[in-house]
């Protein structure tokens, strides 16, 4: 009990050294990792075409594990595709994070809910080897015909409530609904709420995430879609007046002040704040391939062509003048939350400015 407490009290402190390095500039390596572990999905998503492309030769459990032995510094890590449950050996990914990323703070993993199941019997042996922080999001799009419009797939939305109620029986996860705004569902949304606390009683404002709709080549592969600014506003506007946002833990102070930046971020179509893709986190696809960010389809390097030792990709000379122009708002400019909150994070000490081009 007392060395659970004493490794827990440590991995937050190399966390919260982590971020004040990144603030001044000074990160040693990425503290936070996106990996997409497949590319392959059993739904038809309108707003992700993930499914669209044949996923290839990706990386095996061999080639992962050896990835997260050389590579261990992680403090947090966002495992995606994709429909990570479609991989037999998630289970062994997760067990080889568990012993080599010694300091990791919090692992997080999206669902789209439709093997109830497998989730469930996976998500209970992964949560046996008591990591400091679980978090699972089932992605939710609005009432049960929206939803399975969306997704293109019947009993979507029964499956997703489903795998909802029953990953919230186990204590030692935190589980919450996203849900991504989009020009599908934004004509829907005002009674999303209460149409969810039909089959869900017990839910409230605080068990919802939302994002908004984006464009990425390198991970959705998904269209350029125009979305209503205004609308969207309104909804976040009136959503963090329902939430309520009671500052309880870090993650509910990152969610605010993400979506507070909204409103910012669609008026100029510009990060909110300094970027730091590519140096304080980056992204990597099923095949190896390293980048940025999953917004910004500039291709820094491969695993398996440099041996699997990410820091020797980040530290080639091209990719250090790449992350110092993404610092200027030399990059297609997102704002979601898998490249938000860390840079939220590491302009904690700093002015806020907006990303400008120098």
């Amino acid at each position: 009990m007392i060395s659970s407490i004493l490794h827990k009290l440590k991995a937050y402190s190399v966390f919260s050294r982590n971020i004040l390095l990144s603030a001044f500039d000074r990160s040693l390596f990425p503290y936070k990792l996106t990996f997409a572990i497949t590319g392959k999905c059993n739904l038809r998503c309108r707003t992700c075409y993930v499914w669209k492309k044949k996923s290839l030769h990706e990386l095996s459990f061999e080639e992962i594990d050896k990835f997260f032995t050389i590579n261990n510094y992680f403090n947090w890590i966002d495992l995606t595709g994709g429909e990570i449950f479609l991989r037999k050996d998630l289970l062994d990914i997760t067990k080889s994070i568990k012993k080599n990323v010694k300091n990791l703070v919090m692992l997080h993993y999206p669902t789209n809910g439709f093997l109830t199941e497998k989730i469930i019997q996976t998500t209970e042996q992964i949560a046996s080897m008591d990591f400091h922080n679980l978090v699972l999001t089932v992605s939710i799009d609005g009432n049960e015909e929206v939803h399975n419009t969306i997704r293109n797939k019947e009993n979507s939305f029964k499956r997703c409530i489903d795998t909802y109620r029953e990953l919230k029986k186990n204590k030692h996860i935190k589980v919450y609904i996203g849900c991504t705004l989009s020009p599908f569902n934004i004509d829907h949304f005002k009674t999303f709420y209460r149409e969810l606390r039909d089959y869900l009683p017990d839910l409230a404002y605080s068990d919802i995430h939302l994002n908004i709709y984006h464009y990425s080549e390198n991970l959705y592969s998904n269209e350029k879609l125009e979305v209503d600014k205004k609308r969207i506003i309104d909804i976040i506007e009136d959503f963090i007046k329902k939430k309520g946002f009671l500052f309880i833990n870090p993650i509910v102070l990152l969610e605010y002040v993400y979506l507070k930046n909204i409103k910012r971020y669609f008026s100029n179509n510009r990060f909110p704040f300094k970027c730091r893709a590519g140096e304080i986190s980056c992204f990597i696809d099923p095949q190896g391939n390293v980048y940025p960010c999953s917004g910004y389809n500039v291709l820094m390097g491969s695993l398996r062509k440099d041996n699997y030792d990410l820091l020797t990709i980040l530290h080639h000379e091209e990719n250090i003048t790449l992350t110092r122009n993404i610092k200027r708002g030399k990059c297609p400019h997102c704002w979601t939350p898998c490249e938000a909150y860390q840079n939220i994070l590491s302009n904690l000490f700093i002015r806020r400015k907006s990303n400008e081009v120098h």
